[in-house]
C-alpha cells in the first residue's frame, strides 16, 4: 500500500499526490487534497468581448439617406444591448 498514488483525472501524471491518510470512518481530506478536488484556484477562461464601434468607425452607407443610417444605428445599439 505504501505505493500507490491518488491522481485526480484532470492532472496530468507528471504530478503524482500520495494517497490521503486514512482514518477509521473514511479518507480524511488534506489541504491539498481539498485544492484539488474542489478546484478552488481554477480560473474560468475570460470571454474577449468584441470592441463596441463609435459612431466615426462605422462604415459610411452609399446611397442611404440620414433618416435610415439613423434607424440602422438605433437597430444594430438595440441589438448590442439585448445580447
Amino acid at each position: 500500500m505504501g505505493g500507490e498514488y491518488w491522481l485526480p483525472p484532470d492532472y496530468s501524471a507528471e504530478l503524482r499526490v500520495p494517497a490521503a491518510p486514512r482514518q477509521a470512518g473514511g479518507v480524511m481530506a488534506t489541504p491539498l487534497i481539498r485544492v484539488m478536488n474542489g478546484h478552488i484556484y481554477r480560473v474560468s477562461n475570460r470571454r474577449k468581448r468584441k470592441p463596441e464601434l463609435k459612431p466615426s468607425e462605422i462604415p459610411t452607407l452609399l446611397g442611404y439617406t440620414a433618416s435610415l443610417v439613423d434607424k440602422k444605428w438605433l437597430r444594430l445599439a438595440a441589438r448590442r444591448n439585448h445580447g
